[in-house]
C-alpha cells in the first residue's frame, strides 16, 4: 500500500487591529480619550441609527431584562408563563435571549404576565428618556 501523508489544515492568522478598541464606560473614561487625541463615538454613530430606532432598542432591552427579573422573583418557570400566554416554551426562552424577531406585542404581554405594573413600565419608557446621550 502506498504510504499516505496526513492531511493538514491550513489556519488563517486571526484578524487584529489596527488600534486598539477603548471602551469608554464613564464620563472621565470619555474626557481621558479626548485629553489624548481620541475621538468618541455612540454606538447610534458606529450603527448608522437614528434617535427613535435608538430609543426602541432602548426599551426592548429594558423590557427584556425587566421581564427576566419578573419571572425569577416570581419563581415562576418558562413553561408555566408559557402556559399562562398560550405560548411556547421555546419562545419564551426566544423572548429572553433578546431575539430580534420578538415584537412589542409578544414583548408587553409576557412583561404584565410576570408581574409588571404600569408605573414600571412608565418607569422604563421614562429610562429609556434620560438614557438618550449616546
Amino acid at each position: 500500500m502506498p504510504e499516505t501523508t496526513p492531511k493538514t489544515r491550513r489556519v488563517r492568522p486571526r484578524a487584529t487591529l489596527k488600534t486598539p478598541a477603548i471602551l469608554a464606560r464613564t464620563p472621565a473614561d470619555r474626557e481621558a480619550i479626548k485629553a489624548d487625541g481620541g475621538q468618541i463615538s455612540t454606538l447610534a454613530d458606529f450603527l448608522g441609527l437614528g434617535e427613535v430606532e435608538m430609543r426602541t432598542i432602548d426599551l426592548r432591552i429594558g423590557l427584556t431584562e425587566a421581564i427576566i427579573r419578573l419571572r425569577g422573583e416570581a419563581k415562576m418557570t418558562q413553561a408555566a408563563l408559557a402556559k399562562i400566554l398560550g405560548l411556547s416554551r421555546p419562545r419564551i426562552a426566544e423572548i429572553e435571549a433578546r431575539k430580534p424577531n420578538t415584537s412589542f406585542d409578544n414583548l408587553i404581554p409576557v412583561f404584565f404576565a410576570v408581574g409588571g405594573t404600569s408605573e414600571e413600565f412608565a418607569k422604563l419608557v421614562k429610562k429609556t428618556d434620560e438614557s438618550m446621550n449616546y
